[in-house]
């Protein structure tokens, strides 16, 4: 094949640009739809006051307040409250969500002002809790000497043939408390299903 037979096919051959469409660039571009204007007449007019004080405080949309508002009651909810449409059918108060929007548009303000508030009641459980678990060590403790009271009969009853005599009240040790929780962000799957048993617990 000589220079000039491959120049004539190659001028001959048909070019890229009538094999290939120019691309559509749109489907790359940012579409930037306005979302629709949440319906703020609907809530009750101290937790509308009170979104739109917020929204103003975090210059964030008040629509990402309102969102993280009913995610994080439903939260604190958790499986202590339920809805039964009829006797076999009960659903607990479970709402998932995600606020979408581009960077810097207040999606991380909105959901710290839930957020604090419910970090808020966790310390103060918290505190309530430490108290709680020094009463039942004390009085697990006194269960336990009443109880080894109570064995030392049984065995000079049993030595003795003599009548066993009942396990009083004072002697069942006290159930262990568990503390309530609101969130939980580190929770193992190990964990979990003892986590899921704690009334005003949700664990999504």
């Amino acid at each position: 094949m000589t220079a000039t037979s491959i120049k004539d096919r190659v001028e001959k051959a048909t070019s890229m640009e009538t094999l290939w469409h120019k691309p559509d660039v749109s489907l790359v571009k940012e579409v930037k739809q306005p979302a629709p204007a949440f319906p703020l007449e609907f809530l009750p007019e101290g937790w509308r006051k009170w979104v739109l004080h917020s929204a103003t405080a975090k210059n964030c949309p008040p629509d990402f307040i309102a969102h993280s508002l009913f995610i994080g009651v439903a939260g604190m909810l958790g499986n202590a409250v339920a809805v039964q449409a009829w006797k076999q059918w009960q659903e607990p108060c479970i709402l998932w969500g995600a606020l979408v929007g581009l960077p810097s548009t207040g999606k991380s303000p909105a959901v710290d002002v839930i957020m604090d508030v419910i970090r808020k009641l966790e310390t103060e459980s918290a505190e309530t809790y430490t108290t709680t678990v020094r009463d039942y060590e004390a009085k697990k403790e006194i269960a336990k000497q009443y109880e080894a009271a109570w064995q030392e009969q049984v065995k000079k009853a049993v030595k003795n043939g003599g009548t066993i005599p009942p396990k009083p009240e004072n002697a069942i040790a006290p159930e262990e408390p568990i503390r309530s929780r609101i969130i939980v962000t580190d929770a193992t799957s190990e964990k979990q299903p003892f986590l899921s048993k704690i009334k005003g617990l949700h664990i999504g």
